[in-house]
């Protein structure tokens, strides 16, 4: 169902059945790992978090990277858009 590489590839899954008796499969949570060592990044107007992922990791598909280390934004457009300029932190490797 995923990519070999796909961070969700060895999470469990599970069943949920809806009010109608409906059985659907999904993969369960995955745990946000710990983040070691980051350093700090201020967004600018515009920016978008797979052209930093890009600029840091060589890999603009690893942006959920990024959104892993920032815990305080909900969504991973949260640290984007105009505005107050926000600060969020890149992870290292």
């Amino acid at each position: 169902m995923f990519f070999k590489n796909s961070r969700y590839r060895k999470q469990p899954f599970t069943v949920t059945v809806d009010a109608k008796g409906h059985r659907f499969k999904s993969v369960t949570l995955r745990v946000t790992p710990e983040t070691s060592g980051t350093f700090q990044h201020t967004i600018e107007e515009g920016a978008r978090l797979d052209h930093l992922a890009y600029r840091y990791y060589k890999a603009p598909r690893k942006w959920w990277r990024i959104n892993d280390a920032n815990p305080e934004f909900f969504s991973p457009l949260d640290p984007l858009g105009s505005g107050v300029m926000k600060t969020v932190r890149i992870p290292l490797g």
